[in-house]
């Protein structure tokens, strides 16, 4: 790698002397920073051993002290005295002294962006970066609790970019850069999950992180509950709160009379304390115990039990479709919140209960036929509804693959194959390649009667937005852009995907089962594959 880098740095500057290296060749520039990194050294430093001097230009908005910017920074956004003086290389009592005396030369605020600043940029979002600093320069982003804002430093030259160009801001959007700070990441690291009636709530290890939370939420204006959900959370714990685990081992141990049936009389000590969590949830004490997946009998009688299941039957009856013995149970209906649990805690599948119960489950109000899961069902759509499907859309497939459109705006980039994404939706008809039916994951309907899914690259094709001016590069990146290097998820997953323990970014094969593994060495198995080969 080495001896590339030195050859085509060669090649470029003959005269050993590199400048605009970061603006002209950002991928060069990329692959000698990971050498520079591997060395621990800086990007001047390894230039220096590798022959060549490394001149960096001053660029931007003229470094006269812009007191009106300055004050703006530390009355609006997360910018101490203590940044601005390391930034700008002065004393704390040199930028407090220029403010008060109200120094202002030329404007520090500037709106436009390099593509060099772009591509940096966009690697500090990657590895949740908010100070980059590279020999002389640096980037900072920083923000007021509702937007973003950029500093860049390049020697003694500085610009601030308060309105920041549409495609980064909404990547800093996307990304929470317009709220989030080092610290937040810090309070996210120190927070526990526990469910509670399958909700997913945040839990302080501490003293210390409940009382950062308090502060960042002051800051915000926004309430704790509120801040727990920007962390992915649907809320934040009380410190005496039992948890479901909890819950159900005191159930299992005390109240279970056999299977899931459990007698509960108001006699019990543990009476007031669910009837309160129960009403504290909206629910009666029966529907408490249900959501658990358990029938609570007024005696220990098998009458009370058959009752109760008579109850489920004529609920199910109303979903009955075609008078018939088929049922339509939608997953985000308050029935499959009942029944889910209650067929769980028997270990058996919703399917299989219902079919104790006399009926067949059915996925699509349309498809009157039995199947014993969700890959059966696609199978029999596969083989009943149009044989040659399959085929013809692998064979479509085959013959647009790699074919990228080039779209000019401020920065060339490369957009993604739409006739790809579209193709392989309709391969799958519209469904995750990762759901199955009992993971309880709700459909998007669309108005055109197709569910929302998106198309998800096993190995990210993001890295070709700066390849344009390296057409051998560019080649082999453009490989990526293919349908065998992208699977279709729900949203759910395509999150999953990207961020659950680092990211699943490849593929293994166990005993013909594909699997995604993630940075921890995790696996998510592909629960249905048409087009994926083998390796």
């Amino acid at each position: 790698m080495e001896l590339y880098l030195f050859n085509r740095l060669k090649k470029i500057y003959p005269d050993m002397k590199i400048t605009n290296l970061i603006k002209e060749h950002p991928y060069l520039y990329q692959y000698i920073n990971r050498l520079a990194k591997e060395k621990e050294l800086t990007i001047t430093q390894t230039l220096s051993d590798m022959g060549f001097e490394y001149i960096t230009k001053k660029r931007g908005v003229t470094s006269n002290f812009d007191s009106i910017t300055a004050v703006k920074l530390l009355d609006e956004y997360d910018v101490s005295q203590t940044d601005l003086s390391e930034w700008l290389g002065v004393t704390r009592q040199a930028i407090n002294s220029k403010i008060k005396r109200n120094v202002q030369g030329l404007s520090w605020v500037c709106n436009e962006l390099e593509s060099s600043e772009i591509y940096i940029i966009n690697q500090m979002v990657e590895e949740r970066i908010y100070t980059f600093k590279e020999d002389s320069l640096l980037i900072a982003i920083r923000n007021n609790g509702k937007k973003a804002c950029l500093i860049i430093i390049l020697g003694d030259s500085i610009k601030v970019v308060f309105e920041i160009p549409e495609n980064t801001n909404d990547l800093l959007l996307n990304n929470n850069y317009h709220i989030f700070s080092p610290l937040d990441y810090d309070i996210k690291n120190n927070l526990q999950s526990i469910f509670f009636l399958g909700k997913k709530l945040a839990k302080a290890e501490n003293q210390r992180i409940r009382t950062k939370i308090s502060q960042r939420c002051e800051k915000l204006g926004i309430s704790a509950d509120d801040y727990c959900q920007l962390h992915g959370f649907e809320g934040i714990a009380d410190g005496r709160m039992i948890t479901d685990e909890e819950i159900i081992d005191v159930i299992d141990r005390k109240y279970v009379l056999k299977d899931n049936i459990v007698f509960f009389p108001h006699t019990e000590d543990d009476y007031f304390n669910f009837v309160n969590r129960a009403s504290r949830a909206g629910m009666t004490i029966d529907e408490f115990f249900e959501f658990y997946g358990y029938i609570k009998v007024d005696s220990r009688l098998e009458s009370s039990y058959k009752n109760k299941i008579e109850e489920y039957k004529f609920e199910i009856k109303k979903n009955v479709i075609n008078d018939q013995n088929h049922v339509f149970i939608k997953t985000d209906s308050n029935l499959y919140r009942k029944l889910y649990p209650f067929a769980k805690r028997r270990n058996i599948s919703l399917d299989d209960f219902l079919l104790e119960l006399g009926y067949v489950r059915v996925y699509d109000k349309n498809e009157i036929t039995t199947f014993d899961d969700y890959n059966s069902r696609r199978e029999i759509k596969k083989t009943f509804e149009e044989p040659n499907k399959i085929e013809r859309i692998l064979f479509e497939l085959q013959h647009i693959q790699g074919n990228m459109n080039r779209v000019f705006n401020n920065i060339e980039h490369i957009q993604r194959n739409k006739e790809l994404v579209r193709k392989l939706k309709e391969l799958y008809d519209y469904r995750c390649q990762l759901c199955d039916s009992e993971l309880g994951i709700p459909l998007i309907e669309k108005l055109d009667g197709t569910y929302y899914v998106e198309v998800h690259h096993i190995t990210a094709i993001s890295s070709i937005k700066n390849a344009i001016e390296n057409e051998e590069l560019l080649d082999e990146i453009k490989n990526l852009d293919t349908y065998k290097n992208a699977v279709v998820v729900c949203p759910f997953h395509h999150k999953t995907l990207h961020y659950h323990q680092g990211g699943f970014n490849r593929l293994t094969l166990i005993e013909n089962e594909l699997f995604f593994v993630s940075k921890k060495e995790t696996l998510l198995k592909i629960k249905t594959n048409y087009h994926l080969e083998p390796f």
